[in-house]
């Protein structure tokens, strides 16, 4: 609850932007409780972009249980996409933070950054070598998923004008998990399914 109410307050205020005394009073706790236990608002910012970090690089292993690759990169698309429209502020979290260039917290959270980027880039480069999509700079490819998932969630005013509506409402999240297992798909240079 305390990391939820965080997460959201420095998705919408940005890190400068969110005081102590505005996630606490969002919590319901006295901002002295809340320096109890985190000594920092660094401290806070850093638990709640590690968390959300972790359960975005916790989907990668579920994906790699899959016997093949399209259906690997399919289910870690469904995955991404399906998990950024069940938590409201997570992409604009991270694009608040890779937009900053990880000025906040450099070194802890541009490590979490580079290992969740590395094991994408490595799960590509999997494909690549299993022949299942062109070779290509996984890197980049990497970079063009991010975009695809990401900007959606992370611009819900944009999104919801060119949709019609909420993009959080269960239909249009099943709606955009399909698009963007397609639109990744095109991405990697992997053939649509009929």
């Amino acid at each position: 609850m305390l990391l939820a109410k965080a997460r959201a307050a420095f998705a919408e205020a940005g890190y400068a932007g969110a005081s102590m005394g505005l996630i606490a009073e969002r919590v319901g706790l006295r901002k002295s409780s809340l320096f109890h236990h985190f000594g920092s608002k660094e401290q806070l910012y850093l638990e709640v972009m590690e968390g959300l970090l972790s359960e975005l690089g916790a989907l990668l292993p579920e994906a790699m249980a899959r016997p093949d690759f399209p259906e690997r990169l399919d289910h870690l698309s469904a995955s991404v996409s399906g998990y950024l429209g069940t938590h409201p502020h997570a992409a604009r979290l991270l694009v608040r933070e890779l937009v900053g260039h990880g000025a906040v917290l450099p070194d802890g959270i541009r490590d979490s950054v580079a290992a969740v980027l590395q094991a994408t880039a490595a799960f590509l480069q999997q494909g690549m070598d299993e022949g299942a999509i062109p070779r290509q700079d996984p890197r980049q490819v990497a970079v063009s998923l991010i975009g695809v998932h990401l900007l959606h969630y992370a611009a819900p005013g944009v999104s919801g004008l060119m949709m019609g509506g909420s993009i959080y409402e269960d239909a249009a999240v099943a709606e955009r998990v399909e698009a963007s297992i397609r639109h990744a798909r095109g991405v990697v240079g992997l053939a649509l399914s009929a």
